[in-house]
């Protein structure tokens, strides 16, 4: 909202969240009348232009269905991805320990998604180094566990854009 002029005028947002982080909403973000908080993603019915997709995707089991879903029901013109593990490696799983408790983690094959989306009609536009810092710092990427195949710089952002073509049929349907 700080970003973009007019924002909180012209751009509304539907957020798909857990349940428990909506009810910990912090109050000022409660004052934007632009911000829509929902914690199931089959409430929302309407088209979006934009879907954004933040540091979430590695934690979808079957993610070529949920983003087919999100592309049939949504019909969006942009896909975009912030903090994406992806890169020049094979597509897979390991798990990420977070606190005592281990979670299903994927980390992609850059190749496996930009064929994905080339198949949704869709086509690679942007992509760049996410960059983490805390305190200033940035953060190194902690996959130096992993064999040499399948470590990765850093993640990535990446905007994906519905190739024309593909939007002229959808508008004249």
């Amino acid at each position: 909202l700080e970003k973009i002029p007019d924002a909180r005028r012209s751009i509304r947002f539907f957020i798909v969240e857990g349940g428990k982080v909506i009810e910990n909403l912090p109050t000022k973000i409660k004052t934007f009348s632009n911000l829509f908080f929902y914690s199931d993603l089959n409430v929302l019915k309407e088209p979006m232009d934009i879907i954004h997709i933040g540091s979430t995707l590695q934690y979808i089991e079957d993610w070529q269905e949920l983003l087919s879903l999100l592309i049939e029901k949504y019909t969006p013109k942009y896909f975009v991805f912030s903090d994406l593990l992806a890169g020049n490696i094979s597509t897979f799983a390991t798990s990420q320990i977070y606190y005592d408790k281990k979670i299903p983690s994927w980390f992609f094959s850059f190749s496996d998604v930009l064929n994905f989306f080339e198949n949704k009609k869709f086509h690679y536009l942007y992509s760049e180094k996410y960059t983490n810092k805390i305190l200033g710092q940035d953060i190194v990427f902690p996959n130096h566990d992993f064999p040499l195949e399948y470590r990765i710089d850093c993640p990535i952002n990446v905007v994906f854009k519905r190739s024309e073509e593909h939007t002229s049929e959808l508008q004249s349907h």
